[in-house]
């Protein structure tokens, strides 16, 4: 349970801010678009990873 909870403070996810996470969901939502839906996926693949 000790090795878990320091994974968890090294991996920086609690100094996680408001406006990163709703970044970060808005690549993931990109990357979704791109490879699941293929829709315009050679532009939103690198809009996806550049968030």
């Amino acid at each position: 349970m000790e090795s878990l909870n320091a994974l968890l403070q090294g991996m920086g996810l609690m100094h996680l801010g408001a406006g990163q996470a709703i970044m970060l969901l808005v690549s993931l939502l990109l990357l979704w678009l791109a490879i699941a839906k293929k829709f315009e996926p050679l532009l939103l693949l690198p809009i996806g990873f550049g968030g």
